[in-house]
């Protein structure tokens, strides 16, 4: 019991899962859109400060601080139930193991930089409602790729869109996602050290470079954009 509980458990899925795709999600789709809508983009574009280092320096909330901040609560809620659940005093390893995460934070930035960089362009981009557009136009271009396939009779493979369009956008921001659709495992701790495998898979660099030239276009939107 407390092997489950201070290596994953019921711990992992909401911490590690949900918890960093709902604030990346929130945090992203706000960053940019809030500063044309209350008109702090004026206060900001008054300051030496340029785009690009504001920009990025939300990126970086995003990428780093979110999932950190993610991993401490992690930490610190297994410590915790691990020490009111168990009774062996051998229990160094579930407090360690949890720390293992911090080990896996740059394949985390790399994977996560197609989702940043998508919701800061939309964010970027949208006068209002980020969120819909955001979720919307991949799924609308799923459907018109599906629709394609069957009014013109093509033959092609749409399933990878739903992997490689909507996953990658949408919830890249999950720690272990790069588990789930390329190395065929399951986000679990114990993989931890699996995770470096990553580094030798095409989608990942092909994500991240996808993501940079999207944060790229959000600089550029927010340098011509004025408030709304």
């Amino acid at each position: 019991m407390a092997a489950e509980l201070g290596s994953g458990g019921f711990l992992y899925p909401f911490l590690l899962i949900f918890l960093p795709v709902i604030t990346v999600f929130s945090y992203c789709l706000d960053a940019l859109e809030a500063d044309r809508r209350d008109r702090s983009i004026l206060f900001w574009k008054s300051l030496p400060s340029s785009d690009t280092a504001m920009v990025m320096s939300k990126a970086s909330v995003a990428l780093v601080i979110s999932p950190l901040l993610c991993c401490a609560i992690y930490c610190a809620a297994a410590f915790l139930i691990v020490t009111f659940a168990t009774n062996d005093q051998n229990t160094t390893r579930y407090f360690i193991s949890p720390l293992e995460l911090l080990f896996v934070l740059p394949i985390y930035v790399l994977w996560a930089l197609p989702t940043v960089g998508w919701l800061l362009l939309v964010s970027a981009w949208a006068r209002s409602t980020p969120f819909l557009w955001a979720v919307g136009i991949p799924i609308f271009v799923i459907w018109l790729a599906q629709w394609s396939n069957e009014v013109l009779h093509y033959s092609q493979n749409t399933q990878w869109l739903f992997s490689d369009v909507l996953g990658r956008t949408m919830f890249s921001g999950a720690f272990g996602a790069w588990f789930i659709t390329s190395l065929g495992g399951s986000p679990e701790l114990g993989l931890v050290g699996d995770s470096w495998r990553a580094l030798g898979l095409p989608s990942l660099w092909i994500g991240a470079i996808s993501g940079i030239a999207m944060i790229a276009i959000a600089i550029r939107l927010r340098r011509w954009r004025t408030a709304d």
